[in-house]
């Protein structure tokens, strides 16, 4: 009896010292992902667009709610000092609110490498497009590991001016809304539909919405798809708002 007590207690002290192990590395690989982040953005400025005469509004008849968004600023960044350190940046994006401010890259190797291209658990945003023209598709995804938990936060919900995503590529900025947050264990990765099969995945990501947001969009509007690539995928659509040249 006093054998299988102190059995017990070896085999409840070991896997408290494993449990500990494995908190302490997921501690140490956050501050590191976090230390990495705060360095890189040091040396990013970013500025406020004001619309010029290169400016497009994304707007149909049903988008009466628009106006609101058509007046918020765009944001530009300091992208070449970006480039000059590693030339797979392609642009920068910017969920106002939330700590997802990062360079976009262009390759899939950073979905677990960091900006000095070493092994990093959580990486950077990358494009999963294969054009050089973005907008010869109608989905635009980026991707990143781990999660987005800032944009579940009932604080961030519940502002509508919240909800928009900033974009800086190499020769535009643009400004998205957010219209859908959800989480799924299965995303198809598509980047391009016809006409009828675009309809299909805006009715789609309708009502995959677990969020209350207000807002409407249809097939004539072009999408950007966030997803968090983890055991489950945080997917986070915005249709376009507004486009420039830089």
């Amino acid at each position: 009896m006093k054998k299988n007590k102190k059995r017990i207690k070896i085999i409840i002290t070991v896997l408290l010292m494993i449990l500990i192990i494995i908190i302490s590395i997921k501690v140490c690989n956050i501050s590191s992902n976090e230390k990495d982040l705060n360095e890189l953005n040091k040396i990013v400025t970013v500025k406020k667009i004001v619309d010029d005469n290169n400016k497009t509004i994304y707007k149909n008849s049903s988008n009466k709610e628009l106006i609101d968004y058509t007046n918020m600023s765009m944001m530009k960044v300091n992208l070449n000092s970006l480039i000059k350190r590693n030339s797979d940046v392609i642009g920068y994006i910017y969920i106002p609110k939330t700590n997802f401010k990062m360079p976009i890259m262009k390759s899939k190797v950073y979905l677990n490498h960091n900006f000095n291209r070493k092994k990093s658990k959580y990486g950077l945003p990358y494009l999963y497009n294969k054009n050089d023209n973005l907008f010869y598709n109608n989905n635009i995804i980026i991707t990143k590991q781990h999660s987005l938990n800032d944009v579940l936060k009932k604080e961030f919900l519940k502002s509508e001016k919240n909800l928009v995503i900033k974009v800086h590529l190499i020769n535009s900025v643009s400004l998205w809304q957010i219209v859908s947050i959800y989480k799924t264990k299965n995303f198809t990765y598509k980047t391009n539909y016809n006409e009828a099969s675009f309809k299909s995945y805006i009715n789609e990501i309708i009502s995959n919405n677990e969020q209350d947001i207000k807002t409407d969009i249809n097939e004539n509007d072009r999408v950007l798809t966030v997803i968090l690539d983890n055991k489950e995928k945080l997917v986070v659509h915005a249709k376009l708002i507004k486009m420039q040249s830089t």
